[in-house]
């Protein structure tokens, strides 16, 4: 695999800090250099495949590094069986499809939308959001 520049790729993926603050350098990449339209971007399947993989990642990494915690994935239709009054807050679109729920372990706990923070940073940029902010929260 190869960068946006044709440079081997140097985002390794080991579930560490380190690979969350390596995602955000990709995304600000991505946005830097390629400039995508957040509608036309995610109506691409393979680009909502690709920020998939990204969300689930970031949230595997927050229970790897937090002993005891445990991750569940939901999707929206599911939050609004568990909690209408966030369904409400968190009205369904493409960052709000899978929520992860944490519990347990020193994570923060409750619900998180690792596409929206993955969104934000790709879209608005560094200053905004990164993909890291949650699990250096649970410190």
């Amino acid at each position: 695999p190869r960068d946006l520049e044709g440079d081997p790729l140097p985002y390794k993926l080991d579930y560490t800090r380190d690979s969350l603050q390596r995602i955000d350098t990709l995304l600000d990449q991505i946005r830097t250099k390629e400039a995508p339209k957040h509608e036309v971007f995610i109506k691409e399947r393979a680009n909502q495949n690709f920020l998939y993989f990204l969300g689930f990642y970031v949230g595997k990494t927050i229970e790897r590094n937090n002993p005891g915690a445990q991750v569940e994935w939901i999707d929206h239709q599911e939050l609004a069986a568990r909690d209408p009054g966030l369904a409400k807050i968190w009205t369904y679109q493409f960052e709000t499809s899978v929520i992860c729920v944490i519990t347990g372990g020193r994570a923060r706990q409750g619900q998180f939308l690792p596409l929206s923070s993955i969104l934000i940073r790709l879209f608005e940029g560094p200053h905004e959001k990164s993909v890291c902010q949650r699990l250096v929260s649970s410190r």
